[in-house]
């Protein structure tokens, strides 16, 4: 029993795995709008049924690989100078995804990306009144939505040459916006 048991793991993780690099594939090849289930599959070497047994649909699929699958966020602590070194080291990276995921996102995409921006920057407090979790709720948000459109204005500007200028400015704000949720 527990041998089958640890078997199924392993072809879970087998699955999961091949998906994960499927989606990162065709995220360097093209947009996410014009990703298929059936490209994922095709590039995982999987079946639908299978797909269908491990997500409900590509959204599914793209909100698992980002918060299971992409490692990386911005703690607390961190300051200015290594938050931008870690940010442009992940953004030329990741060039290509990014602006595949970004670029003419649809709505539940940029949800999906809203989310993922908020526990990249660890925004929320852990412990807190109704209040400061309220007000929490409203800045994160409001936050997470300029990233977005700064990042779509980005990627339709072609990653201008002043950006780590611009990445200044932005990394000020975020410690005002953490400085606005703590008062």
């Amino acid at each position: 029993m527990l041998n089958e048991i640890n078997r199924q793991d392993l072809r879970v993780r087998k699955v999961e795995k091949s998906l994960t690099n499927a989606m990162s594939i065709l995220l360097s090849k093209q947009k996410f709008g014009k990703i298929t289930i059936n490209g994922l599959c095709n590039e995982a070497l999987i079946s639908r049924a299978t797909f269908y047994t491990h997500y409900t649909d590509k959204y599914n699929m793209l909100e698992c690989w980002l918060f299971k699958y992409q490692p990386y966020k911005l703690e607390k602590e961190v300051v200015y100078e290594q938050a931008e070194e870690t940010t442009n080291r992940f953004v030329h990276k990741n060039e290509k995804i990014i602006i595949n995921l970004f670029d003419d996102a649809d709505n539940e995409t940029l949800e999906i990306l809203s989310r993922y921006i908020l526990y990249l920057l660890d925004f929320t407090s852990k412990e807190c009144t109704n209040e400061q979790r309220l007000k929490s709720i409203v800045l994160s948000n409001f936050y997470s939505g300029g990233i977005i459109y700064f990042i779509v204005w980005l990627i339709k500007n072609k990653f201008p040459s002043d950006v780590p200028a611009m990445n200044i400015h932005l990394y000020r704000l975020i410690e005002k916006m953490r400085e606005l949720e703590i008062a």
